[in-house]
């Protein structure tokens, strides 16, 4: 995200109407106490060896379906959904690990605001070198050409059901959580921010907006604590209509929004065509060279490591082949 905002200077003295905003907004879901409107704890997991192994055989699987349905230009194989969410999920982990060490703090605790750029390249690169094609997006001019800039990734894989082959899109966004910073959404009364951009007066931050949406709670909490969620036109349009809405100016920037305010007029089905559109395709902000060499950031799969570990065991002597069995007995 890149927007800047200008904090207006709030009264210390709590008056009848501050008691009745904050009644509201409890009511509307805001969370008191916390640095966040929705205080979602991002997943973190630790792999073991065996876990990675698994992983890099899900890779392995995957790669064979890519090349079995580009060899004979239809949808004839695919892995299992729950596959598919593990390779997300190790994606996204990569990713948060690589936030955390960036920024030296625990990452429940981190805006990432302004890590857009760079949890897309992590992702995008990753899924790259997975065999799969992901999609290099923007909100603007994607979804809202009035919005803020904020980079994401989507991407298709083919799941196995039982009764046929399917490509599932999903949404991967591991720094989503900037938009429920409680310090940009609750200025100007809590209910609007100050954006120079719309003449000062602008609706309030994404995260407000989905709050207020039928089922954005459920549509926030899982892509916040995941980092990915599959882009159904349910959830394309949530995610599409914050972005849409948080960038409309208001003439009353102190009137509660009315319900009908949430109307866009805008599907997720057309949310969805954008997303996947080759015209709305750009450059990743941080390539693979400039992650490894300029950031030391690793992009490298489980499968990858696997087919290197191979390589360097077909060169090694009988005499290390050895050493390296007994070390990993004492271990």
């Amino acid at each position: 995200m890149e927007r800047k905002m200008t904090e207006e200077i709030l009264p210390k003295k709590i008056t009848w109407f501050d008691k009745l905003k904050n009644a509201f907004r409890k009511m509307e879901g805001f969370q008191e106490g916390s640095r966040f409107i929705l205080d979602v704890k991002p997943k973190i997991k630790e792999y073991s060896d065996l876990e990675l192994m698994k992983i890099a055989t899900i890779e392995e699987k995957l790669q064979k379906a890519i090349n079995q349905n580009h060899s004979i230009l239809s949808l004839q194989s695919g892995i299992q959904e729950k596959e598919a969410e593990s390779l997300l999920e190790w994606t996204v982990q990569n990713a948060r690990n690589e936030h955390r060490k960036e920024a030296n703090e625990k990452l429940e605790n981190m805006s990432l605001l302004g890590y857009c750029g760079f949890g897309q390249g992590i992702t995008a690169t990753t899924l790259k070198n997975m065999g799969l094609s992901p999609y290099i997006v923007n909100v603007n001019p994607t979804l809202e050409k009035q919005a803020s800039r904020h980079a994401f990734v989507a991407v298709k894989l083919p799941i196995q059901t039982k009764e046929e082959i399917e490509e599932k899109l999903y949404l991967v966004d591991t720094t989503f959580k900037q938009f429920f910073l409680r310090d940009e959404v609750t200025n100007s009364q809590g209910i609007f921010i100050k954006d120079k951009r719309f003449g000062n007066k602008v609706a309030p931050l994404e995260g407000y907006w989905i709050l207020q949406m039928k089922n954005g709670k459920e549509f926030a909490t899982e892509l916040l604590e995941n980092g990915f969620i599959e882009l159904t036109e349910e959830n394309a349009k949530i995610y599409g209509d914050a972005f849409k809405l948080s960038s409309k100016s208001r003439k009353n920037p102190t009137k509660v929004p009315k319900r009908k305010e949430l109307i866009t007029g805008i599907e997720g089905k057309e949310y969805i065509q954008n997303i996947t559109s080759e015209q709305m395709q750009e450059e990743i902000d941080y390539d693979d060279n400039e992650l490894e060499e300029k950031w030391h950031v690793n992009v490298t799969t489980p499968l990858m490591n696997k087919m290197k570990l191979k390589q360097q065991s077909n060169h090694m002597t009988m005499e290390e082949k050895q050493e390296k069995r007994e070390e990993m007995t004492r271990e």
